[in-house]
């Protein structure tokens, strides 16, 4: 099983700490065969347009996991989150658009502006040749400002 996050479990994390959040949705995206496994994006689901997710974060007492029953689907020219996707490469190599990344509303790299903070490397190289990401110290963030922050 493959998925394509671009919300992860963390919401959870951020859910209890802020009352715009409601619940992730998981959403079955066909792939077509295109790469192995299925493939789902992870959405974190808000109570109004324009609510705002600005960051996700790990700490001691609430660490991040997220794992699946088989590899996640690692791109060689992908990354672990969505600005390292660049949208030409995405345009001219089909199987990228199923890479696995995190991200704050931005598939790709054009005018994203999330930016990773104390990412542990252990656990992003370990997502990155498809296994479990597990971090107690880890965070990506936009600033406020940036549309990519509001829920559609």
């Amino acid at each position: 099983m493959k998925k394509s996050l671009l919300f992860t479990l963390a919401f959870l994390t951020v859910g209890l700490a802020n009352a715009q959040f409601v619940a992730l949705e998981v959403e079955e995206v066909p792939n077509n065969g295109i790469v192995p496994g299925k493939t789902y994006r992870v959405f974190a689901k808000m109570e109004n347009q324009g609510d705002i997710i600005d960051a996700v974060f790990a700490e001691e007492r609430n660490p991040i996991e997220i794992k699946s029953t088989a590899k996640f689907y690692q791109h060689p020219k992908g990354g672990a989150l969505s600005n390292e996707i660049q949208r030409f490469d995405v345009q001219n190599d089909p199987k990228l658009t199923f890479d696995s990344f995190f991200t704050i509303g931005q598939t790709d790299n054009y005018n994203n502006f999330v930016t990773p903070f104390l990412m542990d490397s252990l656990a992003v190289n370990k997502f990155e040749q498809g296994g479990t990401f597990v971090t107690s110290n880890s965070a990506w963030f936009v600033t406020p400002d940036k549309r990519q922050t509001m829920a559609g």
